[in-house]
């Protein structure tokens, strides 16, 4: 019997700067994931932690990790260079589920910080499915500054099929977007369809907002998916480090309805 705890090492195939202390590793390999799962990402005698897949869903090749810069492991993984390994084991969780299969056609995004990492896997498949034209897509994307905004080199390419919205909370020379928070967006840039599936994610105060503005558009508690952030360690919900009631979000989640989280006691 396989060992769960057991990990893989895996090649770093490329590096790219995304933003202040933010980088992109892509991994020799691909993986079958649900947009929203995680792996856990270590280095031998430095430990590991959950890093959200952010690449395409059905890319075989390889598979894409976004790391903040934040502890004594994400400092060493800063160190690596192309060619040089990472442990990888997973993918863990439960995501969001097939994007065919969302209740309505008419989405709505929010992405919150480095929480917006989670959704680029979801617009890569919206961009490359077919099946999926139909949908009616808007993105709200809020950061602090421009420094701060994530896989900027791609919007051109995103905004051929979805629509998307930046606000940042400061002004920035020479840069085009909303001045604001993300909720702020609802105001100034209503959602564009009623019926509304919203997926989200952000860190839990974005939640306690935003939640408020989408309940107002009279969005039901099951169309509303969202991911939630606890300090994740084993990914099979053995430690109970990631418990929110009698859940644990590396195994139950990270991904709920508002309808399941709403019930969850400290969830938000």
């Amino acid at each position: 019997m396989q060992n769960p705890y057991s990990s893989k090492p895996t090649t770093i195939t490329n590096i790219k700067d995304e933003a202040t202390d933010i980088r992109l590793f892509q991994l020799a390999g691909g993986v079958n994931f649900e947009h929203g799962q995680f792996m856990m990402v270590g280095i031998p005698g430095y430990g590991e932690a959950p890093f959200d897949v952010c690449s395409d869903n059905r890319e075989k090749r390889y598979l894409e990790v976004c790391i903040r810069k934040a502890g004594d492991l994400t400092e060493k993984i800063f160190t690596l260079a192309v060619g040089d390994k990472l442990d990888l084991r997973g993918p863990y969780g439960h995501g969001f589920p097939p994007l065919a299969k969302l209740p309505t056609k008419n989405v709505l995004m929010l992405g919150g910080g480095t929480g917006f990492i989670t959704l680029r896997s979801i617009i890569k498949e919206f961009i490359r499915n077919r099946k999926l034209d139909e949908f009616d897509v808007q993105v709200y994307y809020g950061a602090r500054n421009r420094s701060c905004l994530l896989f900027t080199d791609e919007y051109a390419d995103w905004q051929k099929r979805v629509k998307l919205n930046l606000v940042l909370e400061k002004k920035e020379v020479g840069l085009s977007c909303d001045i604001g928070l993300i909720t702020d967006l609802f105001t100034l840039k209503q959602p564009r369809n009623k019926n509304l599936t919203v997926i989200m994610c952000g860190p839990p105060v974005m939640y306690k907002f935003a939640l408020q503005k989408v309940k107002a558009l009279g969005v039901p508690d099951e169309n509303i998916f969202l991911s939630l952030e606890r300090r994740m360690f084993c990914g099979q919900g053995v430690c109970e480090h990631c418990g929110v009631g009698p859940k644990y979000v590396c195994k139950d989640g990270p991904v709920f309805t508002y309808a399941e989280a709403k019930m969850l006691p400290g969830a938000f």
